[in-house]
């Protein structure tokens, strides 16, 4: 029990750590997009509404490779 517990304690700053991700918005083809450097969110974000279409990864910017549904 002790150990499981030190383990949770071990395991909980680098869970934080991945939680907190910037965020910024940006427009792109005259469409305003908020970015995200984590890609969690940005899966959250297309499956719930009313957020579909507006969220993208850092990386998608990047290379320019926004998927074909948040193009409209």
């Amino acid at each position: 029990m002790f150990r499981k517990a030190l383990l949770g304690l071990a395991i909980l700053p680098c869970m934080l750590a991945v939680a907190t991700a910037e965020q910024h918005k940006t427009i792109v083809h005259g469409k305003e997009f908020i970015v995200h450097t984590n890609p969690v969110p940005v899966v959250v974000h297309r499956v719930l509404p009313p957020y579909w279409n507006k969220h993208i990864t850092a990386r998608e910017l990047k290379t320019g490779r926004i998927p074909a549904s948040t193009r409209r």
